[in-house]
Protein backbone atom coordinates (compact mmCIF):
# COMPACT_ATOMS: atom_id res chain seq x y z
CA UNK A 1 0.00 0.00 0.00
CA UNK A 2 0.88 3.34 -0.86
CA UNK A 3 0.72 6.12 1.37
CA UNK A 4 -0.65 9.23 -1.34
CA UNK A 5 -0.49 11.91 1.50
CA UNK A 6 3.20 12.83 2.81
CA UNK A 7 2.53 16.31 4.92
CA UNK A 8 2.24 16.06 8.52
CA UNK A 9 2.06 19.60 8.94
CA UNK A 10 -1.30 20.30 6.86
CA UNK A 11 -4.53 18.82 8.95
CA UNK A 12 -6.59 18.99 5.92
CA UNK A 13 -4.10 16.20 4.49
CA UNK A 14 -4.98 13.89 7.56
CA UNK A 15 -1.40 12.15 7.23
CA UNK A 16 -1.41 10.92 10.11
CA UNK A 17 -4.83 9.43 10.26
CA UNK A 18 -4.00 7.78 7.37
CA UNK A 19 -0.76 6.40 8.35
CA UNK A 20 -2.71 5.15 11.52
CA UNK A 21 -5.38 3.49 9.37
CA UNK A 22 -2.94 1.37 7.14
CA UNK A 23 -0.96 0.17 10.07
CA UNK A 24 -3.82 -2.25 10.72
CA UNK A 25 -3.63 -3.49 7.19
CA UNK A 26 -0.78 -5.97 8.23
CA UNK A 27 0.80 -5.63 4.45
CA UNK A 28 3.46 -3.17 3.71
CA UNK A 29 3.27 0.48 3.43
CA UNK A 30 5.24 3.33 1.79
CA UNK A 31 5.46 6.41 2.42
CA UNK A 32 7.32 9.63 1.00
CA UNK A 33 8.94 11.25 3.85
CA UNK A 34 10.19 15.04 2.53
CA UNK A 35 10.68 16.13 6.22
CA UNK A 36 13.96 14.06 6.53
CA UNK A 37 14.55 13.88 10.06
CA UNK A 38 11.69 15.50 11.78
CA UNK A 39 9.54 13.35 9.37
CA UNK A 40 10.93 10.35 10.43
CA UNK A 41 10.61 10.30 13.82
CA UNK A 42 7.18 11.23 13.69
CA UNK A 43 6.66 7.78 11.40
CA UNK A 44 8.69 5.89 14.34
CA UNK A 45 6.83 7.16 16.69
CA UNK A 46 4.14 5.24 15.16
CA UNK A 47 5.98 1.90 15.94
CA UNK A 48 4.87 -0.01 12.75
CA UNK A 49 6.36 -3.28 12.71
CA UNK A 50 10.08 -2.98 10.99
CA UNK A 51 9.54 -5.09 8.16
CA UNK A 52 6.11 -2.99 7.86
CA UNK A 53 6.55 0.46 6.58
CA UNK A 54 9.05 1.70 4.11
CA UNK A 55 10.21 5.47 4.29
CA UNK A 56 11.07 7.32 0.82
CA UNK A 57 13.00 10.23 0.24
CA UNK A 58 11.34 11.96 -2.30
CA UNK A 59 11.97 10.75 -5.62
CA UNK A 60 12.28 12.46 -9.61
CA UNK A 61 9.25 11.95 -11.26
CA UNK A 62 9.53 9.33 -13.30
CA UNK A 63 10.83 7.12 -10.34
CA UNK A 64 7.83 8.48 -8.03
CA UNK A 65 5.88 7.14 -10.50
CA UNK A 66 7.40 3.51 -10.79
CA UNK A 67 7.68 3.18 -7.40
CA UNK A 68 3.77 4.21 -7.14
CA UNK A 69 3.01 1.38 -9.75
CA UNK A 70 4.71 -1.10 -7.77
CA UNK A 71 1.74 -1.20 -4.99
CA UNK A 72 -2.17 -2.39 -4.95
CA UNK A 73 -3.25 0.67 -4.08
CA UNK A 74 -2.82 4.02 -2.62
CA UNK A 75 -4.95 5.14 0.40
CA UNK A 76 -4.95 8.81 1.17
CA UNK A 77 -7.51 11.08 3.83
CA UNK A 78 -6.69 14.15 2.26
CA UNK A 79 -9.42 16.80 2.51
CA UNK A 80 -7.60 19.70 1.32
CA UNK A 81 -10.20 20.24 -2.14
CA UNK A 82 -7.09 20.01 -4.27
CA UNK A 83 -7.55 18.90 -7.84
CA UNK A 84 -6.09 15.70 -7.29
CA UNK A 85 -2.60 15.31 -8.29
CA UNK A 86 -2.11 12.09 -6.27
CA UNK A 87 -5.00 10.39 -8.09
CA UNK A 88 -4.48 11.60 -11.37
CA UNK A 89 -0.44 9.78 -10.04
CA UNK A 90 -2.29 6.77 -9.53
CA UNK A 91 -4.86 7.07 -12.90
CA UNK A 92 -1.52 6.93 -14.59
CA UNK A 93 -0.24 4.57 -13.04
CA UNK A 94 -3.25 2.23 -13.41
CA UNK A 95 -4.02 1.71 -9.72
CA UNK A 96 -6.50 2.41 -7.74
CA UNK A 97 -7.00 5.49 -4.79
CA UNK A 98 -9.15 5.24 -1.85
CA UNK A 99 -10.16 8.62 -0.51
CA UNK A 100 -9.28 12.01 -1.14
CA UNK A 101 -11.74 14.95 -2.15
CA UNK A 102 -10.26 16.40 -5.78
CA UNK A 103 -11.68 16.48 -8.62
CA UNK A 104 -9.54 13.40 -10.04
CA UNK A 105 -10.70 11.19 -7.50
CA UNK A 106 -14.58 12.28 -7.88
CA UNK A 107 -13.88 11.39 -11.42
CA UNK A 108 -11.68 8.86 -11.79
CA UNK A 109 -12.36 6.61 -8.82
CA UNK A 110 -15.95 7.35 -8.09
CA UNK A 111 -16.63 4.26 -5.52
CA UNK A 112 -13.36 4.92 -3.74
CA UNK A 113 -13.40 8.62 -3.15
CA UNK A 114 -13.81 10.35 0.42
CA UNK A 115 -16.81 12.85 -0.77
CA UNK A 116 -19.81 12.01 1.90
CA UNK A 117 -17.66 8.66 3.48
CA UNK A 118 -16.24 8.64 6.89
CA UNK A 119 -12.42 7.34 7.59
CA UNK A 120 -13.91 4.01 8.83
CA UNK A 121 -15.35 3.64 5.62
CA UNK A 122 -12.71 4.55 3.50
CA UNK A 123 -10.52 2.31 5.27
CA UNK A 124 -12.79 -0.64 4.63
CA UNK A 125 -12.83 -0.29 1.36
CA UNK A 126 -8.75 -0.29 1.32
CA UNK A 127 -9.57 -3.58 3.04
CA UNK A 128 -11.57 -4.41 0.63
CA UNK A 129 -9.38 -3.75 -2.35
CA UNK A 130 -6.65 -5.39 -0.32
CA UNK A 131 -8.96 -8.35 0.34
CA UNK A 132 -11.56 -8.82 -2.34
CA UNK A 133 -10.13 -9.71 -5.47
CA UNK A 134 -13.47 -9.71 -7.51
CA UNK A 135 -14.08 -5.89 -6.26
CA UNK A 136 -10.36 -5.10 -6.84
CA UNK A 137 -10.81 -6.40 -10.48
CA UNK A 138 -13.83 -4.15 -11.17
CA UNK A 139 -12.28 -0.89 -9.77
CA UNK A 140 -9.14 -1.98 -12.22
CA UNK A 141 -11.45 -2.35 -15.07
CA UNK A 142 -13.44 1.02 -14.04
CA UNK A 143 -10.23 3.05 -14.05
CA UNK A 144 -9.14 2.05 -17.28
CA UNK A 145 -12.43 2.77 -18.82
CA UNK A 146 -11.93 6.42 -16.80
CA UNK A 147 -8.59 6.44 -18.33
CA UNK A 148 -9.91 6.12 -21.88
CA UNK A 149 -11.99 9.26 -21.54
CA UNK A 150 -9.77 11.66 -18.92
CA UNK A 151 -6.85 12.53 -21.18
CA UNK A 152 -5.60 15.83 -22.49
CA UNK A 153 -6.61 14.20 -26.07
CA UNK A 154 -9.88 13.59 -25.10
CA UNK A 155 -9.99 17.29 -23.50
CA UNK A 156 -9.08 18.76 -26.09
CA UNK A 157 -11.32 16.75 -28.53
CA UNK A 158 -13.88 18.14 -26.29
CA UNK A 159 -12.99 21.82 -25.98
CA UNK A 160 -12.43 22.00 -29.78
CA UNK A 161 -16.10 21.42 -30.17
CA UNK A 162 -16.71 24.74 -28.44
CA UNK A 163 -13.43 26.84 -29.78
CA UNK A 164 -12.14 25.55 -33.35
CA UNK A 165 -9.25 27.17 -33.10
CA UNK A 166 -8.17 24.45 -30.57
CA UNK A 167 -8.34 21.48 -33.40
Amino acid sequence: MFIGTREFNVLSRNHLLALSAARTFSVPITVINPDRKSGLQRLQSLKFPEDQLTVQAPLPYPKYLRLMASHRLVLQFDLSSVPGQVAGDSLLCRIPTVGGNGTVERVAFPELHGIGRTFDQLAELARRLLNDEGFYKEQLAALESCAAHLTFAKGLEALSRYFPALA
